[in-house]
């Protein structure tokens, strides 16, 4: 079996697992909404009162289209690595449970949260952030650096602390693992 098959089937045995993080990362979830509350209580999800959810990492299975994903790709104007297109094919932009916060956003999401961050609107687009990690500190993403006309496979590490070096991602980043579903198998094996 191939390494993201291994992956796909080790998500699909956590599906029942439980992930926490704030509210925020919902998918679609509004920051202004005056009823968080209620907003969570129509999905079935447990939420404090205050800032966090607690939901079924299943709650996030939402697979995205081929179509859909290249209309996203062309929409960033850079190649996205295979792995993380076939992540997105098969879960859609999935949460996995653990103390780092893993919640692979979609590239459209994750277009939207480069360039708040990482690479700011009017810069090149080197990076892409696909994920909060906060194994290390808060704020900080995982993602790809750009190789010319692609995104390299490589997973990094975006450091926040770091980021006002310049826009130049090896000033603000460094490497986690080869590919997606080494870095992802890794972590969902010492979560």
């Amino acid at each position: 079996m191939t390494k993201i098959g291994l992956l796909f089937e080790k998500i699909r045995s956590i599906a029942n697992e439980h992930c926490e993080s704030q509210m925020y990362y919902w998918p679609g979830f509004n920051h202004l909404d005056p009823n968080p509350k209620k907003f969570f209580r129509k999905l079935g999800i447990e939420f404090d009162g205050d800032l966090f959810i607690r939901y079924q990492v299943k709650k996030t299975f939402c697979p995205m289209t081929v179509d859909k994903i290249m209309e996203e790709e062309s929409k960033i104007g850079v190649l996205l690595p295979t792995e993380y297109k076939a992540l997105l094919a098969e879960f859609g932009g999935v949460h996995l449970p653990g103390n780092a916060n893993i919640a692979i956003d979609t590239p459209k999401v994750a277009l939207s949260a480069t360039r708040d961050v990482w690479c700011y609107e009017g810069k090149p687009l080197s990076a892409l952030a696909i994920s909060p990690f906060h194994r290390n500190a808060d704020g900080n993403s995982i993602g790809f650096i750009r190789a010319g006309s692609e995104f390299s496979p490589i997973v990094h590490e975006f450091d926040h602390e770091l980021v006002y070096k310049g826009d130049d991602p090896s000033l603000w980043s460094r490497p986690l693992a080869n590919t997606l579903s080494d870095f992802l198998l890794d972590y969902l094996d010492t979560k």
